[in-house]
């Protein structure tokens, strides 16, 4: 005779906030699950044909699309992330590159993605130009990481423009730590990810305004 097992049973799994998935011999085949788990039994998905071939139920994809919804609506990740990291994901692991004024490739872990200003959510609606946050990423870029009160990029409202950066890179990523350090000994912003390249046209525009 089987016996359901119980949560407790089932082993920890690093998921984060990510609802979970526990696929069941039957359907009662679990008793109790843990909140933001949902199970399916195999029965519910697979069948045999005529000739004994397995093959997925006509009412599967039903199913499959119902807990993608679930899945949406019970997640914890903000809908503004444009990448989903893993949930120990560290800052300390990302590095920026500018390959040009509105392009920015980012690398964590192996894997490589571009992102535009607009895509960060630092570009204007109304005039279409970068936003202050972008331009303050792009100081960043051109001082090694670094922006301090003597570096070009700064000005008397770095400081909330660093904040609002902070916030933007947090929304986009899904990483809740501050991607900024501020270094008191030398009155310094530090990113915390590594970050490079020339932005074209960049350069130009800060000698323009000197």
């Amino acid at each position: 005779m089987d016996v359901p097992i119980s949560a407790h049973d089932i082993p920890t799994l690093s998921v984060g906030e990510i609802p979970g998935l526990v696929l069941t011999p039957t359907g009662s085949f679990v008793d109790v699950l843990p909140g933001g788990w949902s199970s399916l039994s195999l029965g519910q998905l697979l069948g045999a044909d005529d000739s004994r071939h397995i093959v997925a139920q006509e009412a599967a994809p039903a199913l499959i699309d119902e807990l993608k919804a679930k899945a949406m609506a019970t997640s914890t990740f903000p809908h503004d992330v444009i990448w989903r990291l893993p949930p120990d994901a560290r800052w300390e692991e990302m590095a920026f590159e500018f390959t040009a004024s509105d392009a920015l490739n980012i690398r964590f872990r192996g894997e490589s993605r571009s992102f535009d200003s607009q895509q960060l959510d630092m570009k204007r609606n109304r005039t279409g130009k970068p936003t202050s946050q972008w331009k303050l990423l792009q100081g960043f870029a051109e001082n090694g990481g670094e922006i301090s009160w003597s570096s070009p990029g700064a000005n008397p409202t770095v400081k909330k423009q660093k904040q609002l950066l902070s916030d933007k890179l947090i929304k986009a990523f899904g990483i809740a730590d501050d991607p900024i350090n501020w270094v008191k000994r030398s009155n310094t912003y530090r990113t915390k990810f590594k970050i490079s390249g020339t932005p074209l046209g960049f350069r130009h525009a800060q000698d323009a305004r000197r």
